[in-house]
């Protein structure tokens, strides 16, 4: 006799009604169950949100985001909540939802807004929800009543000033020249002009991504290769770094540019405006990266809400 082993196939999660939540359970997801009972229930996806320690499980609706608010991550965490979004637009109306839960019991804002959104919540539903200019939800978040009633009560019932997130503030930027023009003359002269092309840039960049600041903690450095490739034909690269220190956490960017130059003379010319542009690539990859650190900062204290 032959044994066959049958093994079953995790199914994406049914999105539900909010009003289905009990306090307890939503579509399947269990507040209290292990991060590994989620991943065995359900298959997982590894696409970026604003909480770190969450799960995000699969469901049957393509651009829904459904994640398990867990206390730890590494497999040793709990579930305490369940936030539900959607990738590229609202997830509904605050009056479709107030339809659907009621009216909610208050409003609250949080420390750090970087836009005009509050916290609208349903204390004994143990349901809370971002709303964005006082009329589309952005996310719902489901957890338990007792504890989501205990955190709203610490939200700020008036809003303050929204905030400006925060650049890379740098103090210098480090030209490393690696020259091979064989002329050492040259070598020394386009060196000296390249680190001067670097406090210009510092001292005038307007830019994205960082800011020049005296005293700035933050070193952009730049390897500068100028190479001579034939008779009169050079090519030029710089590649840039940025290992940058925020209030929202850190990071390493990295940016290269090139150029080519037909004679000595072009090639001086061309290194102010090639420092110009890797610090303008290095600046937007800055950018995007800083956008994701402060929207991150920004929406975790609403997940926060989830947890003792």
């Amino acid at each position: 006799m032959i044994a066959v082993a049958l093994i079953a196939i995790a199914e994406p999660l049914v999105v539900a009604p909010f009003a289905s939540f009990d306090g307890k359970v939503w579509s399947g997801l269990t507040i209290g169950s292990t991060e590994r009972e989620v991943k065995r229930q359900f298959p997982t996806a590894k696409t970026e949100i604003a909480d770190p320690a969450s799960v995000r499980v699969r469901t049957d609706r393509k651009d829904w985001i459904v994640s398990a608010v867990v206390t730890e991550t590494g497999g040793k965490g709990s579930v305490v909540g369940i936030a539900v979004e959607r990738e590229r637009q609202a997830l509904t109306s605050l009056a479709d939802l107030r339809q659907e839960l009621g009216e909610p019991d208050g409003e609250g804002f949080p420390d750090l807004r970087f836009s005009d959104w509050s916290v609208s919540y349903w204390k004994s539903k143990g349901i809370a929800a971002i709303v964005d200019r006082g009329t589309v939800v952005r996310s719902v978040l489901m957890a338990d009543p007792a504890a989501l009633s205990r955190k709203v009560s610490l939200l700020a019932d008036r809003p303050g000033r929204l905030s400006e997130p925060a650049l890379v503030e740098v103090g210098e930027i480090d030209v490393r020249p690696d020259l091979k023009l064989k002329d050492s003359t040259a070598e020394v002269f386009i060196g000296l002009e390249a680190q001067r092309a670097a406090d210009r840039i510092v001292r005038d960049y307007r830019g994205r991504g960082w800011v020049g600041a005296r005293g700035g903690r933050n070193t952009i450095e730049i390897t500068l290769r100028i190479e001579k490739k034939g008779d009169k034909d050079y090519r030029l690269e710089a590649n840039a770094r940025l290992d940058g220190r925020t209030p929202y956490g850190n990071g390493s960017w990295y940016a290269t540019v090139t150029d080519n130059a037909r004679d000595s003379v072009s090639v001086g010319l061309r290194v102010q405006p090639l420092l110009d542009r890797v610090a303008r690539d290095l600046g937007d990859r800055a950018h995007e990266a800083m956008g994701r650190l402060a929207w991150q900062a920004e929406w975790r204290p609403f997940y926060n809400l989830a947890r003792p």
